[in-house]
């Protein structure tokens, strides 16, 4: 029997970090990489709360939905200079429940950390299933 040793595959911790858990960090830095990588034109942010992550995005390309106003407008505060240089984000105060349809397509959907408030049914044979939405 042969062994190969593999490389585990690294990633640049982002700093300061973002969140204040290690492991949201170093998950949020997996998707900085990850969207360094596919350089999308165009990015959903399912639950976008207060634009913790904005900055991420490439400019232009950002649409993010939250359900609470107060957290989006304070995102706007804390990402002033950010928005200043490179333009302010498409920003929907809504139920992620609703139909996003009417947005058009996306190139990337990140959901850091909202997947929690999707309305799901429990079933045997899916543990998850998000609702299925009809055209």
């Amino acid at each position: 029997m042969t062994f190969h040793l593999v490389k585990r595959p690294t990633v640049e911790i982002i700093t300061p970090p973002l969140f204040p858990h290690p492991a949201r960090n170093f998950l949020a830095s997996m998707l900085a990489k990850d969207i360094a990588d596919l350089a999308p034109k165009t990015v959903l942010d399912a639950g976008a709360g207060i634009l913790r992550t904005l900055h991420l995005f490439p400019p232009g390309s950002y649409t993010g939905v939250g359900l609470k106003m107060e957290e989006l407008e304070e995102g706007l505060t804390d990402q002033a200079d950010f928005i200043a240089k490179h333009g302010a984000p498409a920003l929907i105060a809504t139920d992620l429940n609703n139909d996003f349809r009417f947005l058009g397509t996306f190139d990337l959907v990140v959901c850091t950390g909202a997947a929690v408030y999707f309305d799901v049914r429990q079933d045997r044979r899916h543990p998850i299933r998000l609702p299925r939405h009809t055209s």
